[in-house]
């Protein structure tokens, strides 16, 4: 009865750690969409389309909005003021996380998170993980999730000579271990 009551646990808090943050992102993306319409609209009552034309127009330039703010921000985190700000913003471990996470998904390549294989017992056994950090003394930070919450997991402190990084993408390995190892022959390609 404790296993089942630990199970159901650790699978709500897994479930739990997983859709607040995305739940948070598409929140604040779309009230930031929301914002863009509405602005964009105000000046759409005056020109000349018909109403669902205009309806059309506003969503194409509430997008090109977005993707424009966006390649500002970029610019701007460029300069030494924006880079300070960067810097500052690195110091929130949620930031510091989400951002990792958004360019591991995204395909560029981060020191953090990156996918790896692992020897946790210096057997011939291997487990999937996410190379969290390297450390000075020649070890590595580890965290092995629990499938398939991949958000459950333990942090263990290896030598390097135990983590092989993988040539696979975040994503891919996310979906190796929520779908209980089907798929992890693509993660060796």
């Amino acid at each position: 009865m404790k296993n089942i009551g630990e199970f159901l646990k650790t699978s709500f808090m897994g479930g739990l750690l997983v859709v607040v943050p995305i739940a948070l992102i598409v929140l604040v993306l779309s009230d930031l969409f929301d914002l863009l319409i509405n602005i964009t609209e105000a000046a759409a009552q005056e020109w000349p389309f018909e109403p669902y034309i205009n309806r059309i127009l506003v969503i194409i330039f509430s997008i090109i909005e977005f993707l424009l703010i966006c390649f500002v921000i970029g610019l701007l985190i460029r300069t030494r003021w924006g880079s300070a700000i960067n810097k500052r913003l690195e110091k929130v471990p949620a930031y510091t996380m989400i951002r990792n996470l958004t360019q591991q998904l995204t395909g560029k390549t981060v020191k953090q998170f990156a996918p790896a294989q692992v020897d946790l017992y210096g057997s011939k056994s291997r487990v999937l993980g996410f190379i969290v950090e390297e450390l000075p003394d020649k070890r590595v930070a580890v965290f092995i999730p629990s499938a398939p919450a991949v958000t459950v997991g333990q942090v263990h402190l290896l030598p390097q000579e135990c983590v092989e990084r993988l040539d696979a993408t975040l994503g891919a390995t996310v979906n190796s271990i929520t779908q209980w190892g089907v798929g992890t022959k693509d993660l060796y390609k």
